[in-house]
């Protein structure tokens, strides 16, 4: 058998055995993306139902088959919306990785901002740990849980109190410190395990200063403009006082047309006295309408001037999601299509 029938024989094996191979590759990589669309599907009308759990246990299950970026978002957004954080603000991560569109992003980033700023508010705060100088895949654990390694850095949300963080290095002797942290306190640890004389050094500064935060912390209180109620209540005492007084010079303009008369002798006496009679009454309306519609002018004017300024208190936490909105989730705040 010469060198050319050899090459061909090896290069008809190599085709047969990547056709056997990719037809077995293909119709799993088929299957999982259908298993992950079924479970995203089903995950989306338990959450129209309300079943926010089950809803993230199924998106959870689509981004374990095929890691796509709306799989991860609405892991995060039923992780928020169960009360679980801390696991929404490691799910948003996931997500503004997977990301692939600008819209998509900024979605994330927004999302992100809020969950952090509602860790902050309630009184978690932020440790981030950079390792230098190694070459191996260091272990970072903070209380002997493992941080989340997210690019070169490892990051935990935690409540304030003191926490014992390790790093361990095959071939170095590691790096142990208890650190403080402070609520609402975003603190930067950075550290050479290998190094046997710095033991770290740290940062720690105020939540408000972090750039990750892109929205004020403690926003202030929104001033809110004087309520109009006093003012229109003025006005219509103005409109009732016109209108008085307008009752008042017909009753004084019809009392003159009748004396005119009754002296002319055009009127007998007893319609004189009628008329009169009538247009006294009509007087006394319009001055007890006038006397009343200056009242009631004056203190709508006098609140409107006087009223106090109010202030709309700044939010602390997300606001609550009432159960009978969380049916419309499905249709705005998650994530939907194919990527």
């Amino acid at each position: 058998m010469g060198l050319g029938t050899r090459a061909l024989g090896a290069v008809f094996a190599l085709l047969v055995a990547w056709t056997v191979t990719w037809s077995t590759i293909a119709p799993t990589a088929a299957h999982a993306i259908d298993a992950a669309e079924a479970a995203y599907k089903t995950g989306m009308e338990l959450a129209a139902q309300r079943d926010v759990r089950g809803a993230r246990a199924l998106f959870e299950r689509a981004w374990a088959l095929t890691p796509q970026w709306r799989f991860a978002f609405n892991v995060a957004r039923t992780a928020a919306l169960d009360g679980d954080l801390v696991g929404a603000e490691r799910w948003i991560w996931r997500a503004e990785g997977a990301a692939a569109t600008d819209a998509e992003r900024a979605k994330t980033v927004a999302e992100r901002t809020v969950v952090e700023k509602q860790l902050l508010s309630e009184g978690y705060g932020r440790l981030r740990v950079s390792v230098v100088g190694v070459a191996g895949k260091p272990v970072v654990t903070v209380d002997g849980g493992p941080a989340d390694r997210r690019d070169a850095v490892w990051v935990v949300w935690t409540k304030a109190g003191r926490r014992q963080v390790r790093v361990d290095v095959a071939g170095c002797r590691g790096f142990a410190r208890e650190l403080l942290i402070v609520e609402r306190e975003l603190r930067d640890l950075e550290c050479d395990p290998c190094e046997t004389t710095a033991p770290g050094h740290e940062v720690g500064r105020p939540a408000e200063v972090d750039v990750t935060v892109r929205q004020p912390l403690t926003p202030q209180p929104k001033v809110m403009p004087p309520s109009r109620t006093p003012l229109w209540v003025g006005v219509a005492g103005g409109a009732l006082a016109l209108v008085g007084g307008a009752l008042m010079g017909g009753a004084a303009q019809g009392s003159g047309q009748d004396n005119a008369a009754y002296r002319a002798g055009t009127i007998d006496k007893s319609t004189y006295a009628e008329l009169r009679s009538g247009t006294e009454t009509l007087y006394g309306v319009g001055a007890g309408s006038a006397a009343v519609g200056v009242i009631v002018a004056g203190i709508g004017l006098w609140l409107h001037v006087t009223q106090p300024a109010t202030a709309e208190p700044p939010p602390t936490a997300l606001a609550p999601i009432e159960p009978e909105l969380l049916h419309r989730l499905a249709a705005s705040s998650f994530a939907h299509g194919r990527n």
